[in-house]
């Protein structure tokens, strides 16, 4: 059950802020935080049409992937390339031409 500031009373509260954070901290665990490997990760919200998602999660399945993993590697993929003569509009053709190469192998 999750508490909140209002499910404590006054009193409490006033108590609570005589006690040194040593005295609340005595008997836990210390941890330590390992970094992610590959650094830290933001989450970012992307728009993108139905169809390209559609898509995105077909090539994503057929390959073994998680799409959101899919994206991340296209994404990295374009990044590098980024001096390629692929423009942005062609990536949904693109997408859909290796659907087709692996529907058909």
């Amino acid at each position: 059950m999750k508490m909140s500031t209002e499910d404590i009373s006054s009193e409490d509260m006033d108590a609570l802020d005589k006690v040194p954070l040593e005295d609340m901290l005595k008997g836990s665990e210390e941890v330590s935080v390992m970094p992610h490997p590959e650094g830290a990760k933001v989450t970012m919200a992307l728009r993108i049409e139905k169809e390209v998602l559609r898509d995105l999660e077909i090539y994503a399945r057929s390959i073994g992937e998680k799409p959101s993993t899919l994206a991340r590697m296209l994404i990295k993929e374009g990044l590098m390339n980024k001096s390629a003569s692929v423009s942005l509009e062609a990536f949904p053709e693109i997408l859909k031409l290796k659907i087709a190469q692996i529907k058909s192998a």
